[in-house]
């Protein structure tokens, strides 16, 4: 793996996205959500369970054309052994709160477990920070114990969750932010990205 590196991603074929294998996960845990109400008060607790049977979820394929329309943004980062396509970060720059929202995130089965999500998330941030962005965005189900474990490690803030977001889903969405340093004024009110020139 020596010839490891990262690139912008501007583009993606079928053929590329089924190389990085099962577009999903398996999970051993849980994020428990309880409500409780009383007079006066509102709490939610969120308690990890370890699961007696392993979650598995399976997502479809976003459309290849929403999917490069979120690519020509320039905030989209790959992975690449050699000239193949290992992992992907795919973001898209939210200009009314000033946030880059991870939309995608993916590496092959065979090259997990080295450090290529870590690679794929530090770009991002310095993408997102060259781009004056407040945050980075994340979201995830509560079913989904290895993508809240790796944001977590990564420094982002459970800034929230949608207990209804998901139609017709037993599942909860977990909102997660990297809250940055600003490194400038901000966006220049363009979606264009640092060095696109």
């Amino acid at each position: 793996m020596t010839s490891l590196h990262y690139d912008r991603l501007r583009s993606l074929t079928a053929e590329e996205r089924r190389s990085l294998g099962c577009y999903g996960y398996i999970s051993h845990e849980a994020w428990r959500i309880r409500r409780e109400a009383s007079d006066g008060a509102i709490r939610f607790r969120l308690d990890r369970e370890r699961l007696e049977t392993p979650f598995q979820k399976t997502y479809e394929d976003e459309e290849a054309e929403e999917m490069n329309r979120r690519l020509a943004l320039g905030y989209s980062v790959g992975a690449y052994d050699a000239d193949r396509l290992v992992g992907m970060l795919v973001a898209e720059p939210q200009a009314w709160n000033r946030t880059l929202q991870i939309m995608d995130f993916q590496v092959a089965d065979s090259y997990r477990q080295r450090g290529i999500g870590g690679g794929l998330l530090a770009e991002a941030v310095r993408l997102a920070r060259a781009g004056g962005f407040r945050a980075i965005g994340a979201e995830t189900q509560h079913t989904n114990g290895p993508a809240v474990n790796f944001y977590m490690s990564r420094g982002f803030a459970l800034d929230g969750f949608d207990l209804s977001l998901y139609d017709g889903l037993d599942e909860a969405a977990l909102i997660f932010r990297l809250h940055l340093e600003p490194s400038g004024l901000g966006p220049t009110g363009t979606d264009e990205p640092p060095g696109s020139d």
